[in-house]
């Protein structure tokens, strides 16, 4: 079974086997989680017409964007050093 992380492919067992990769999965999760909340917040204040506070979620949403790329570098990365032949196997970073 395949686990994808943002265009990371790689088998499901390494997630299970190993503390970084389970770390970096965990936190990107987790920021993947917040995106989705603070985009829902950004639709509820676009719909009020609230201007101020639509920016300041904007922004919030471009520095969470940021995160979640961090993140997916970190986890390809990872993959590719501590697993190489996974990586060469099922590496699909976009």
């Amino acid at each position: 079974m395949k686990v994808m992380g943002g265009g990371v492919a790689f088998e499901s067992d390494l997630v299970e086997q190993c503390p970084d990769c389970q770390r970096l999965f965990r936190d990107y999760e987790a920021v993947t989680l917040d995106w989705f909340r603070v985009q829902g917040q950004l639709r509820i204040v676009e719909y009020s017409g609230d201007d101020e506070s639509s920016s300041r979620i904007v922004a919030e949403l471009s520095a969470i964007a940021d995160r979640r790329r961090v993140l997916r570098e970190a986890l390809a990365e990872h993959v590719e050093r501590a697993h190489p032949r996974q990586a060469s196997a099922s590496s699909t970073l976009t």
